[in-house]
């Protein structure tokens, strides 16, 4: 998951940009591994053909200076149990898939390795530098 806590002022305030820009990130850092990912029109969040590889969520906030904060973000499945998607309908969407990274290359995949992608890719995407809490 990827969280980021920003102030939107830099990006108009735009929370669809904001929206857009997290795809963004996730996309690049797929494509570093070879794994084509697209946004689909109508479904929110990454796509690979027919199957969602993350959610994406955001929750902004107004802050005291009219500037908008975000909360949320994105939920990448890197090494996700696949089976719980079995009994639940992720995001009410009844007609799509639901994949991971570690289903989309076949081969063990590490979690932590996946962090420091998407943190990677969140700064050159967004333009920022960061640090972890």
């Amino acid at each position: 998951m990827l969280y980021p806590v920003l102030h939107l002022g830099p990006w108009g305030n735009d929370v669809s940009l904001y929206v857009r820009l997290l795809e963004s990130v996730v996309i690049q850092a797929l494509k570093e591994v070879g794994i084509e990912a697209m946004r689909r029109e109508g479904y929110p969040g990454v796509w690979t053909g027919d199957s969602k590889i993350c959610a994406v969520g955001a929750s902004v906030r107004r802050s005291p200076s009219g500037e908008f904060v975000t909360a949320h973000g994105l939920a990448l499945n890197v090494t996700t149990n696949l089976q719980h998607f079995q009994t639940i309908v992720p995001c009410g969407i009844t007609d799509k898939g639901v994949t991971s990274v570690a289903q989309e290359v076949a081969e063990n995949v590490d979690f932590d390795e996946w962090e420091n992608r998407l943190m990677e890719a969140f700064a050159e995407v967004f333009k920022v530098a960061f640090s972890r809490a």
